[in-house]
This record gives C-alpha cells, structure tokens and sequence, in this order.
C-alpha cells in the first residue's frame, strides 16, 4: 500500500467533513507505516478538532517520541498540560495542576504560558516566593505571546501587589504586537475578582485604548459584566455604547436586560420594545427570538440574576 495515498485520501475526507472515515483511513496507513509522523499528526488534529485533547495528545506524544525536536508537537503538548493544569486549579486540585504543568515544562522549561500558570497556581496558595519567581520567569520567556504576562499579571493581583500586575500587563503591550483588548479586560475581570475595583478602571482604560471597535468593544464589555452581576458597570458601558450608537438593537436588548434585573420595569420594556423593532427592521429575526423569549421570561416571575444568566447563554448561542 502507498501511504501517500491514504494521506491523500484522508485530507479529503477531512474536507468534507467525514473526519470517521478519515481516521478509518489514517488507521490503515499506520498500518503501514506505524512512525509515519504526518499519518500520526493528522490523527492528532482530527481528534483535536473533535475536543478530544487526550486523544490527541497522545498521538502527539507519539510524533514526539520519533522526532523530539518536532515544534508542532512540543508546542501542542505544552497547550494541552497548561489547559489540563488549568483546569485541575479551577477545581481546587493544586497538586495536580502544578505536576501538570511540571510536565509540561519537562517538553519545553521556557514556555511562558505554563511558567505563567504556575505563577498563579503558587499565588493561590500564597507562597509569594515561588509566585513572584515563576512570574518573572514567564515575563522573560513569553516574548509576543501574550499567555505569559496574563498568567503574570494575575499572580500578582491575587497577591495584591498592584503595581507588579500593571507592570507585567504594561510589558505585554510593549512586546506582544497587535496585542488585543480582551487581554486587559481578562485582567480587569481578574481585578473585581479579587476585589481591587480601581485596577479594573486602570486595565478597561488600557482595552480601550487599544480597541480599534469601540461598538464592539462596549458590547462585548457589557456582556462579560452583566454575566458577572456587575449591572453598575454594565450599564454604564451599555449607555457609552448606546450614545455611540443609538440604534444598536444588540445595546437596547442588554440595556433592558440591566434594567429588568434592577428593578425598572418601565425602561426595559421601552427598550426591548425598541430593540424587537430595530431587529424586525434589520430582518434579525434570531435577535428578536431572544427578545421575545426574555419577555416572556421576565413576565414570569423569574428569580433576580436569571435574567442576565439567559441573556449570556443566548448571547453565545447567537
């Protein structure tokens, strides 16, 4: 058998969407050929395209085990351990997310993702010693990628060391090129979680700069804000929005959304009336879907915060 040609083949099927059929295909090359590295690498994508990070870092392992220097491979793993050990700290499970990021380092000890993650990890448990090393370390090694500071930065808000965060998020926008606003408003969302509110205003003023949409910005601001219950901040940025834009059907939708969680049944009814009229008019009929659904929602009687939950789960959807 010519293992091109199941390569060939299983591209195509990959293309049309039959990623099965592919793996069928890539199953009888490895016969073929078991160390074949692009039949191993295309294995590894078809299962990373289904979420299937296990899976596919074990045939990532496996391109590793024959080329140890392989780029994709190694910077696959170390994703995949950060991800992993990411997802073990958001579960309380601090040994094993610092022996997942430790064996992410074993591939790559200057990867400034995990180096940043292990910053936090050590933060969280208050040794401000190890949290302070692995920051700078993941600041050193990070260069334009922009994991690294974030990491930084965020160790050093849960340690409330204010200017240590500003000057690691600073060093990002020096170093990282068409660094994105999003990367000072997951720092701003950092600050209110752990409770240091005039940080939020100094890192949104830094994302906003930055942001070359301000329509989109504000929305995408508000969104984050009105899922977190801050409806204050939300509202604020939802009026910025609404000044730029006054016919923003998206803007009138959420503004009411804020309204209804606070109470001012009046506006938000004004508001979702306005918005249903400018989807009709734009022909959004999935908007007025959800306009309509939280209506009806509200009319009710549903619980306070319910509102803003529905509101961020459709938003997703759409």
């Amino acid at each position: 058998d010519n293992i091109e040609l199941h390569l060939e083949m299983a591209k195509a099927q990959l293309a049309s969407g039959s990623d099965q059929a592919a793996l069928n295909t890539l199953e009888r090359a490895r016969k073929v050929d078991p160390q074949h590295v692009g039949a191993l690498q295309l294995i590894a994508g078809v299962y990373a395209a289904r979420g299937d990070g296990w899976m596919a870092a074990r045939y990532w392992q496996r391109v590793l085990a024959i080329e140890p220097d392989h780029l994709e491979a190694r910077r696959e793993l170390c994703n995949y351990y950060q991800s992993e050990g990411d997802s073990y700290l958001d579960f309380g499970r601090h040994e094993l997310a610092v022996a997942t990021y430790q064996q992410g380092l074993e591939i790559d000890p200057q990867h400034g993702g995990l180096l940043g993650s292990l910053a936090v990890a050590w933060a969280r448990r208050r040794d401000r010693t190890a949290a302070a090393d692995y920051a700078r370390q993941a600041a050193e090694y990070s260069g334009a990628t922009p994991s690294g500071y974030l990491h930084a930065a965020r160790a050093m808000l849960i340690l409330g060391t204010s200017e240590d965060a500003l000057a690691y998020a600073r060093l990002a926008g020096e170093r990282v090129p068409n660094l994105a606003p999003g990367f000072y408003m997951d720092l701003a969302v950092s600050a209110l979680d752990y409770k240091q509110d005039a940080l939020f205003a100094e890192f949104e003023r830094m994302a906003e700069n930055i942001a070359d949409d301000k329509i989109e910005f504000y929305h995408t601001t508000a969104g984050t804000l009105i899922s977190l219950g801050r409806l204050a901040l939300a509202e604020t940025y939802l009026k910025r929005l609404l000044e730029a834009d006054p016919h923003n059907r998206q803007g009138c939708f959420m503004l009411g959304v804020v309204y209804a969680e606070t109470g001012r049944v009046k506006e938000a009814k004004k508001l979702w009336r306005e918005g249903k009229q400018l989807a009709r008019k734009a022909g959004d009929l999935e908007l007025l879907e959800v306009i309509e659904a939280t209506e009806a929602l509200f009319g009710s009687g549903m619980p306070p915060g319910f509102f803003g939950m529905m509101m961020n789960l459709l938003e997703q959807e759409m």
